[in-house]
């Protein structure tokens, strides 16, 4: 049996099992889908955008 382990979203600070890492950093399903349908022009992408930068490959 597969057991899945919760990591804690960049993004909502939520802890999850199912997302996406990029390189050690972990967005959740939930953050995933938000960010696709969020408008380039709002506040909260730009705050997103502030988040996303912290992935790096040299971490």
């Amino acid at each position: 049996m597969k057991r899945e382990i919760e990591m804690t979203c960049l993004i909502c600070h939520n802890q999850d099992e199912k997302g996406i890492e990029i390189f050690s950093k972990f967005i959740c399903r939930h953050c995933e889908k938000e960010i696709i349908h969020m408008e380039s022009t709002s506040n909260q992408y730009r705050m997103i955008l502030h988040e996303l930068k912290k992935i790096s490959i040299y971490t």
